[in-house]
């Protein structure tokens, strides 16, 4: 059974909550750790899964360095993936190297090589590209740099004529 984690920002909540749903539905995953950069309180009130799903724990990180990587090391010692939304940091080459066996998945809310970082969502809308979309790559060292697993495209607005 593979274990997965979520690791999310304010930005993230919605995906994040769409997602355990569905991961919930599956017989071969057990979620064992949802960390979040923010407090959420009674989270597990709004969601539209039965309480049976809720044996992981929730973890919050504290806006210090040491307890950043104290939160990615204890998710990353259980967790076969750990899937980030919205999270705003990267993640060190430190833990990276130390849990190898951890796969580490972005859900990046912009088409990847060319929106990077930071208001990538915001400078994809404002271009003058026909498509916008989102990216889901694996986590390495550097920012939004990891290698493709898919990208999903939406025409923009300006495809539109009216």
């Amino acid at each position: 059974m593979k274990k997965i984690s979520f690791l999310y920002g304010e930005g993230g909540y919605t995906l994040y909550r769409a997602l355990i749903e569905l991961f919930c539905e599956k017989k071969s995953i057990n979620i064992v750790y949802v960390a979040s950069s923010h407090k959420e309180p009674q989270f597990k009130d709004k969601l539209s899964i039965p309480k049976k799903h809720f044996n992981f724990q929730m973890l919050y990180a504290e806006k210090t360095i040491l307890s950043q990587f104290q939160l990615l090391s204890t998710i990353s010692k259980v967790s076969d993936y750990v899937y980030c939304i919205g999270y705003l940091k990267i993640i060190p080459k430190e833990i990276l190297d130390k849990y190898p066996n951890t796969t580490f998945i972005n859900i990046h809310p912009s088409l990847l090589p060319k929106y990077k970082g930071l208001d990538s969502f915001d400078n994809s809308l404002s271009s003058s590209d026909e498509y916008i979309g989102s990216t889901l790559h694996y986590i390495n060292d550097k920012l939004d740099d990891g290698e493709i697993i898919s990208s999903f495209l939406k025409p923009s607005f300006r495809a539109y004529s009216y």
